[in-house]
């Protein structure tokens, strides 16, 4: 048997380096241990990350399922359970306890967690938990934030785990880990690209398209906003309320693009570029039109529902970009940039000035369906052409 073992923890090991998909292995080794006599109920295995949101990953199985659930735990809950009733996995995660084992028929082993009153209730008998620090715990809103992973394994049987069996199980702790810990890098660098790149540009980074230069010039509708009054409210508020007060209009805003299927590249201060990329066949011109002017619609509904709510322009354009690596050669940005780029910021400024939320340019307006005010003939700012210029209601 113990050879056995040894060839799965090197199975665990040859996986991690491939790089190979964390649930997958998972299912296939529960799938092993089960065949194995290994007499499972339930298997929970996950970490938590430095996400700016995303405070943890785990998986867990249970026989009663036989499935793999995936769970994200927001960043904050950790801070709670870290620093609230105490738990398992935070105790593991933490580094206090490197093995946990309980027996889950005694009352006195039960009382200690409330997990384990669930468990017990839900008919496990043995409780047995792993937990590797990754990293030494870091500050976080003046709470003791948890850097590591954490197993536990449970069992039904009524004379739970043998002595065995448990060491058998411990040969494959540190290769399981250590493809935790890949498996979630890698994960946590799609996201972090994803949360500050774009989705489309995180994906392209991710696959290798990071190099000075490299992009491509494509066909979108533009999406650009600032919010009015930045300025006089970083004056009048505390710092902590005026970073509320911003990322209100972010959410307000950026988060209408990105349900509306737009790509946020940038936030500018307190603007936001998105873009709607256009494909002839999957995302056609009027298409991706209509869904900008929807976004900027949703965007000022949102707003309304806040309490003081933001105020802000949203301009709108149709045209051709350089979309890719731009920067020197330590310090890159994956963004659109191009003259269609400069238009729609200068043409937002005017927002102001016509009394308007909403303006599209006529490169906009032309395949828009939706009804538009004309606003005139107008020079924008640093730019020889002059553009012609159309308001859209709210509704």
């Amino acid at each position: 048997m113990p050879d056995v073992f040894d060839k799965i923890a090197n199975w665990l090991t040859d996986r991690a380096l491939e790089g190979a998909d964390l649930e997958e292995t998972v299912e296939q080794l529960i799938d092993r241990l089960i065949k194995l006599g290994i007499p499972l109920s339930r298997f929970v295995i996950g970490r938590t990350i430095l996400h700016p949101v995303i405070g943890a990953y785990d998986l867990t199985w249970t026989a009663r399922s036989n499935r793999i659930t995936v769970t994200t735990i927001p960043r904050d809950r950790i801070v709670e359970i870290s620093t609230g009733a105490p738990t398992p996995f935070a105790r593991l995660a933490l580094g206090h306890d490197k093995h946990m084992r309980a027996d889950l028929t005694n009352p006195k082993h039960v009382e200690r967690f409330a997990v384990f009153a669930r468990l017990a209730a839900e008919g496990a008998t043995d409780y047995a938990a792993w937990g590797h620090l990754v990293r030494e715990a870091v500050d976080y809103s003046d709470s003791e934030y948890p850097v590591g992973a954490a197993l536990s394994i449970c069992t039904n049987r009524v004379t739970g785990f043998s002595a065995t069996e448990i060491a058998n199980i411990e040969k494959l702790i540190k290769p399981l880990f250590i493809h935790v810990r890949m498996s979630t890098e890698m994960y946590l660098a799609q996201v972090l690209l994803e949360t500050y790149l774009g989705r489309g540009a995180g994906k392209k980074v991710l696959d290798g398209q990071s190099a000075r230069g490299m992009g491509e010039t494509i066909n979108c509708v533009l999406f650009f906003s600032d919010m009015r009054g930045s300025t006089r409210l970083s004056q009048e508020l505390a710092q902590d309320d005026y970073l509320a007060a911003v990322n209100q209009y972010f959410d307000c805003v950026a988060g209408a693009v990105q349900d509306h299927g737009g790509e946020v590249l940038k936030f500018v201060g307190d603007g936001v570029l998105a873009i709607f990329p256009i494909d002839a066949d999957l995302r056609p011109v009027e298409a991706m039109c209509t869904a900008a002017l929807s976004s900027a619609r949703d965007a000022y509904a949102r707003a309304a529902k806040c309490q003081n709510g933001p105020s802000f322009g949203v301009a709108l354009h149709v045209g051709e970009v350089v979309y890719g690596n731009v920067g020197t050669s330590d310090r890159l940005d994956y963004t659109a940039t191009g003259l269609a780029v400069a238009v729609a910021c200068r043409c937002e400024a005017l927002t102001r000035t016509l009394e308007t939320h909403i303006i599209g340019t006529s490169d906009f307006t032309k395949s828009c369906t939706q009804p538009a005010t004309p606003l005139g003939t107008h020079t924008l700012r640093g730019l020889d052409d002059t553009v012609d210029l159309s308001g859209y209601g709210l509704t």
